[in-house]
């Protein structure tokens, strides 16, 4: 017997149709005119029978209240319905009876990354990001801001596929963050993706080292200020994603390692000016 599913969104209905393992899909064609808004619908990876799969999933939307709250770059709030994730795309505006389509490329095109499955390092993909973003600054501590989330809250997918640089009004910069969720959970057992260069597995980076890495963009010692100061808001984080609705679950698993994540960044605070 099907499943039938129907989400409210923004005063519009999604209507779905799900089958014992797989889901029938009604292709429409709209013309832009008839166009108001725009989704991504997403399945959990693997088999839906597996709770792994559906804890994943479902605390995506979550994961992003809390990336919101940590000052990265974010778009909507994502929807949960039923087992389906409904994602708003930030690479399509509507508007005046028509659809602009925003300029988007991973990370990895702009790194000139070929082929799946490449184990990049975060010093090639900030290499080129850096040489092409309207404020290279800004975008580093982005891209660093981002990365310490992942690592606290585990996202390990992090390749180069799961970022990306958008251009909107005349500016390039990343892109909103999307697919972070807790993928350490995934059955799959997937490890941090990319690293840092000398970045030991199942440890956290250098970060004093990361810093000289970028000195002649940012002074090190205002990066390590910086990225101190960012400890406190890591130390914190337990308690927001408990606000934000986090599975419990989740949070009791995270608890400690968060807590390393902080100490290790207050670590490069300076101290006498060095």
């Amino acid at each position: 017997m099907p499943t039938h599913i129907l989400a409210h969104y923004n005063g519009l209905f999604i209507y779905l149709i799900y089958f014992l393992d797989h889901y029938s899909v009604l292709f429409l064609t709209f013309s832009d005119l008839r166009a108001h808004k725009f989704w991504l619908v997403k399945l959990p990876r693997g088999r839906r029978s597996d709770e792994r799969n559906q804890l994943v999933l479902r605390n995506e939307a979550p994961y992003l209240e809390v990336a919101r709250r940590f000052g990265i770059r974010t778009g909507e709030p994502l929807v949960y319905e039923e087992g389906v994730l409904f994602v708003p795309r930030f690479d399509r505006k509507t508007g005046e009876g028509h659809v602009k389509r925003l300029g988007m490329h991973s990370l990895c095109a702009v790194a000139d990354i070929h082929g799946f499955g490449s184990a990049v390092n975060h010093d090639t993909y900030c290499k080129a990001l850096l040489q092409i973003v309207t404020d290279p600054a800004k975008e580093l501590q982005e891209y660093l801001r981002r990365d310490i989330l992942n690592l606290a809250l585990r996202n390990t997918d992090n390749h180069g596929r799961n970022a990306a640089i958008l251009i909107a009004e005349d500016r390039l910069q990343l892109s909103p963050i999307f697919d972070f969720a807790p993928m350490f959970l995934d059955p799959e057992g997937i490890g941090r993706v990319s690293r840092w260069e000398n970045e030991q597995a199942g440890g956290q980076p250098e970060w004093e080292a990361i810093c000289d890495k970028f000195k002649d963009l940012v002074p090190p010692l205002e990066t390590r200020k910086w990225l101190a100061d960012l400890g406190s808001v890591v130390r914190r984080l337990p308690d927001t994603m408990q606000e934000e609705h986090v599975d419990d679950y989740i949070i009791h698993r995270l608890a400690d390692w968060i807590g390393e994540i902080a100490a290790g960044l207050e670590d490069v605070r300076p101290r006498n000016g060095r």
